[in-house]
């Protein structure tokens, strides 16, 4: 994240104008949440040993409609 937010500043004081940068500031405005809350629940999960519900957990990055499929124990998929 430090990157980015270095990009992000680079950017902003270079210019603040143009389809480059708004392309750019689009791209970053959708994904910085994303990646932050990937950040986030690896933190919880691998350093702090906790379990992270799944209401909470980013499943992709690219596809925002990945969904958990939630399987009972006693049922058989074929």
């Amino acid at each position: 994240m430090k990157s980015l937010n270095k990009a992000e500043d680079d950017l902003v004081t270079a210019c603040t104008e143009g389809p480059d940068y708004e392309a750019w500031h689009t791209t970053v405005s959708n994904f910085r949440p994303l990646v932050e809350g990937v950040i986030n629940q690896t933190e919880r999960r691998v350093f702090n040993g906790e379990k992270v519900p799944a209401s909470e957990k980013v499943l992709s990055l690219f596809e925002p409609h990945t969904d958990i499929i939630v399987k009972k124990k006693d049922e058989v998929w074929a």
